[in-house]
Parts: C-alpha cells; sequence; structure tokens
C-alpha cells in the first residue's frame, strides 16, 4: 500500500470522515433580493470547478489588465488624490487600507480566469456605479456625508448582493477598496 492509500471498510460516522486530511474553508453567503444575475452565477460555477480541478491556472484576464493599469498622463498616488478632494487624514488612511485589501485579494487568485472574470465584472460595476450614481453628487457639492452613505446604498450593498454565494470572500472593506484601487489608478476621482 502506498503512503498516501487509506483504507476502511463498514464505517459508521457521524461527523467527518476521510482517508487523509479534512480541509474545511468558509464560503460567504449573501442573498439578493432581487435576485443574482444570471453571469455572475456562471462565473461562480466557473470558479468553482476551476478551483477544485487546477488551483495554479496561468491564463490572464485582458480586462483585468486594464482596470489595474493607470490612465495614462496621471502620475499622483490615491493618497494626494484624495487630500486633493479635502478628505480627512482618517479617511484617507481608511482608503488605503482598503485599497491593500482588496489587492491582495485580486493576487490570491491571479492565475485563475474565472476569479479574475469575476473580478472585472465587480470593477466594472464599481466603476459604473460610482461614475453614474457617484461622481455626479460629488460634482453637485453634496456634502460628505452624504456621498459616503450613497457609496454604501448605491454601490457597495447592491454589489454584494451580486455576490451570491461569494466564492471569493469579499467584504464591505473589500468592495470599497475596489473604489479606491480604480481611484489610484485614475478611474474614478473624487473631485470636479
Amino acid at each position: 500500500m502506498d503512503d498516501n492509500e487509506v483504507r476502511q471498510k463498514e464505517n459508521t460516522v457521524g461527523g467527518d470522515q476521510a482517508g487523509r486530511d479534512v480541509n474545511k474553508g468558509t464560503t460567504y453567503a449573501f442573498t439578493a433580493p432581487n435576485g443574482t444575475s444570471q453571469a455572475m452565477r456562471s462565473l461562480i460555477e466557473k470558479f468553482k470547478q476551476q478551483r477544485e480541478s487546477d488551483p495554479k491556472l496561468d491564463a490572464f484576464v485582458a480586462e483585468l489588465d486594464y482596470y489595474h493599469k493607470r490612465v495614462d498622463g496621471d502620475v499622483q498616488g490615491l493618497e494626494s488624490k484624495l487630500e486633493d478632494a479635502a478628505k480627512p487624514k482618517l479617511f484617507i488612511n481608511y482608503a488605503l487600507g482598503a485599497k491593500e485589501q482588496f489587492h491582495k485579494k485580486l493576487m490570491r487568485y491571479q492565475f485563475s480566469e474565472s476569479a479574475q472574470q469575476i473580478n472585472v465584472f465587480l470593477l466594472a460595476l464599481v466603476h459604473s456605479y460610482f461614475i453614474h450614481n457617484i461622481h455626479a453628487k460629488i460634482c453637485a457639492g453634496v456634502a460628505p456625508e452624504t456621498v459616503h452613505a450613497l457609496m454604501i446604498e448605491q454601490l457597495v450593498n447592491p454589489l454584494l448582493q451580486q455576490l451570491d454565494e461569494n466564492v471569493l470572500g469579499f467584504t464591505a472593506r473589500d468592495i470599497e477598496g475596489m473604489v479606491y484601487f480604480l481611484t489610484g489608478n485614475c478611474h474614478i476621482t473624487w473631485t470636479n
């Protein structure tokens, strides 16, 4: 018998049983009141299949590269962009931390094509929701607390609902991190 082989016969088990290792993970679930899009469900299923069969895929989604690169001509970092928007130091520190947290999750699954597609799907929604729902309010001069409430109501919560099973384990802070990731790469602006 090989070192990795285990034989079992006539077992009665009330919990976990394995021939070798039992690996347990946490899956975060969010219920979407209006339903999750079919596109997200398909990507989630594809990711789960890829994760089970080959966790070290080397495909790279070109659309993710678009969001990952800075827009040409802008050399200003996230911190100075938020300072230009008159954001307080506490907000800037939170934004820098959230951006870093999201970036780490982004890199964790960099070799999974379906995980990358999930990230592209979410980044595109963040970009669109921010431009259409939040930036217009910033330009109209609404109070910062109103902008932040709108971010949660019209961007963070809808995206968390899109995640359905949330196989990548995104949190509200990660979604905000996407906003700051896109801000740092010049896809989103907090000024007119």
